[in-house]
C-alpha cells in the first residue's frame, strides 16, 4: 500500500527550483528539484475502511522540496507542496497539488496511472509563475526509512513551463 503512496507524493511533487532554471529548446523554462516525502506527514483517509486503498479513497502527503544540486543531489530546502489524490481504481488516481516556492505557487491537476514515474499537467500558479502552463515529471529514485522508521521517498522533479 505504501508504494501507492509514494507515486502519489511524487505527483507533489510535484516543486519547483528558481535558482537552476534554464531556457531549453523552444523559449520554456526547466526547473529541476529533489523532492522529499515523509510518511510521517502524509495522511491516508479509507473511506470504505478496508485497509488498502480503492475507488473514493485519498491520499494527502506535503512533501519539502530541495534544490537540484551538482551532481543530482539535494541543495537546501526551497519550499515544500500540498498534494491531494483520490483513487479512482487499483490502477490510478486523479491528483492536485500546490507548489509553495520562493517568488509564487505553480498548480498541477491529472489524472495518472500509478507507476515510479507519472507526468501532470501544470494548470497555473501566483505571483511569478502567474499563468503558468506546462507540465510535471517526476521519478522516483530513493525509499529508505528515517530515524524515527517512518518511509521515506525521494523523487527527482522537472517542470517545464510553457513560454
Amino acid at each position: 500500500m505504501r508504494k501507492y503512496f509514494v507515486v502519489l507524493a511524487a505527483l507533489a511533487v510535484a516543486a519547483l527550483l528558481i535558482s537552476t532554471a534554464a531556457p531549453a529548446a523552444g523559449g520554456s523554462r526547466v526547473i529541476r528539484f529533489i523532492e522529499v516525502d515523509n510518511e510521517g506527514t502524509d495522511v491516508f483517509i479509507d473511506a470504505d475502511h478496508n485497509n488498502r486503498p480503492s475507488a473514493g479513497d485519498s491520499f494527502i502527503a506535503r512533501p519539502v522540496l530541495y534544490a537540484w544540486a551538482r551532481g543530482g543531489g539535494r541543495g537546501e530546502r526551497i519550499g515544500h507542496a500540498n498534494v491531494m489524490c483520490t483513487f479512482a481504481s487499483g490502477h490510478g488516481a486523479f491528483c492536485q497539488g500546490t507548489f509553495f516556492l520562493p517568488g509564487g505557487t505553480i498548480e498541477g491537476q491529472s489524472y495518472t496511472p500509478l507507476s515510479n514515474k507519472v507526468k501532470v499537467a501544470v494548470t497555473g500558479g501566483t505571483g511569478v509563475y502567474a499563468g503558468a502552463r506546462g507540465t510535471f515529471t517526476s521519478r522516483n529514485i530513493r525509499d529508505a526509512r528515517d530515524a524515527d522508521g517512518n518511509f521515506v521517498s525521494v523523487s527527482a522533479d522537472v517542470i517545464r513551463l510553457l513560454s
